[in-house]
């Protein structure tokens, strides 16, 4: 575990386990300019859309998941005829 040396001689303190980690990343300035812009669409600043993008990774839906969303958002499509076999398996 670290521990942090404060102004007192002789005293230590383990840092906070709500305390914010900062992290520096090196990006090529267009790539952030384009970030910028996608996160602005959104309405929200970079920043924002940065501390979001954590939990989208862990909290991503499997691919199960992410077939039976589509399902539903498409129930509503139909089709005017049933289609052969050969159809269906046509790429």
């Amino acid at each position: 575990m670290i521990c942090a040396r404060i102004s007192r001689p002789n005293s230590w303190v383990l840092p906070s386990i709500h305390q914010t980690i900062h992290r520096r990343a090196v990006l090529p300035q267009e790539l952030i300019e384009r970030a910028r812009l996608r996160a602005r669409s959104q309405e929200k600043t970079l920043n924002a859309a940065f501390r979001e993008w954590p939990e989208r990774c862990a909290s991503a839906a499997t691919g199960t998941q992410d077939y039976d969303q589509l399902r539903r958002r498409l129930n509503h499509v139909r089709t005017r005829r049933s289609f052969t076999r050969d159809e269906m398996n046509t790429p």
